[in-house]
């Protein structure tokens, strides 16, 4: 389900590996020989295995620090069931190694932290779209480095802020806009799927534009997908 190619490296999640414990998850990681044949030199797990974590669901990485992150948006820890990891990797002794591990809020029931993960020099975003079980809007996670280490800087929480509408479901970042895709259910008999574009401005993000069709039926998870390609912009439904 994800797939990321950096520096003549290979990585590719499986999310529901159950070698050890069920679909805890896995990446493996290969390497290019000299010869063009990709050879697998490395097999990752989450620090501790957990049911159901899906650790490698979503796969990044960051060129200007080397840093490597993955996610596992059903892993449990101290913010409660399921809320859902995202690991940040660097490489030492040729091996990637685990450096730090970002976690959600406390309190809210099944965010799906790590649902997807964007990043740009300084900037990490990591999407918290929530699940069924969840009572309020998704939201968007913000970091920013410091000596080395990702710290929390705001959160972007959804325009509309209701029940199901997985605000942060997919997100693309080109430059300093940020397009965030929210392909929700219908709330109250009113639309909730909608792609919403932000600009960045050092370390504030405004709301820009929404997008939202006018050709097709409310169920049609418009934002599913998101992208952007030098003005245009890409929406999948």
């Amino acid at each position: 389900i994800s797939i990321q190619e950096f520096n003549n490296e290979l990585f590719i999640g499986a999310s529901s590996d159950s070698r050890f414990v069920e679909a805890s998850g896995a990446v493996y990681v290969y390497k290019k020989s000299n010869d063009g044949i990709w050879e697998r030199y490395q097999k990752m797990y989450p620090t501790i295995m957990k049911e159901f974590a899906h650790f490698g669901y979503k796969i990044e990485t960051n060129s200007k620090y080397n840093h490597l992150f993955i996610s596992a948006p059903e892993d449990s820890n101290d913010a409660g069931l399921f809320a859902g990891n995202v690991y940040i990797l660097n490489k030492s002794d040729s091996l990637w190694k685990i450096k730090q591990i970002l976690t959600p809020d406390i309190g809210e029931a099944f965010p799906y932290f790590g649902g997807s993960i964007v990043t740009k020099g300084d900037y990490l975003f990591i999407g918290a779209s929530g699940s069924g079980s969840t009572q309020s809007g998704g939201s968007v996670y913000v970091y920013k480095i410091k000596n080395n280490s990702w710290e929390f800087l705001k959160k972007i929480i959804s325009p509309i802020n209701v029940i199901r509408d997985y605000f942060g479901y997919s997100m693309f970042i080109e430059g300093d806009s940020i397009l965030i895709g929210s392909p929700g259910d219908v709330y109250n008999g009113t639309r909730t799927a909608k792609a919403y574009l932000y600009i960045q401005n050092n370390d504030d993000f405004n709301l820009e534009y929404i997008f939202e069709p006018s050709d097709s039926i409310y169920h049609d998870g418009f934002g599913i997908g998101v992208s952007m390609n030098k003005g245009e912009f890409l929406i999948g439904a």
